[in-house]
């Protein structure tokens, strides 16, 4: 990874960017799997109603 062996500025520069671009990838796919919980959970509830919905009729 990015070491502090015999760095430069321009290298150093690059790590940060890198580690940065590695961290909000992390965090659109932590959001990205929320929504998709989210999601399931609203089918779900949803598929619950219909069928306490088809029991009354």
């Amino acid at each position: 990874m990015c070491q502090k062996k015999n760095s430069t500025g321009k290298h150093d520069k690059g790590c940060a960017k890198l580690i940065g671009a590695g961290m909000q990838l992390k965090d659109d796919a932590a959001a990205f799997v929320e929504s998709i919980k989210e999601d399931a959970e609203d089918i779900k509830a949803e598929a619950a109603y219909n069928k306490s919905e088809a029991a009354k009729a």
